[in-house]
């Protein structure tokens, strides 16, 4: 994988955007319920997909 002039390239072409979303950057330490409410802070990104299947996820 290379990244050229803001381009990422896999497969010798640059990758296609294939989704977006949103995300929550908060991953709880165990399974009970928090004692505490966390505030949620959700992360964009953007998925970039190669034609051989390979994907990526970023920031948008």
């Amino acid at each position: 994988m290379l990244q050229f002039g803001g381009e990422f390239i896999h497969c010798g072409e640059p990758m296609q955007i294939s989704g977006t979303g949103f995300h929550s950057v908060y991953a709880p330490m165990s399974t009970e319920d928090p004692a505490v409410d966390l505030l949620d802070v959700y992360l964009a990104t953007k998925v970039l997909q190669c034609r051989c299947g390979f994907r990526m996820e970023l920031p948008s």
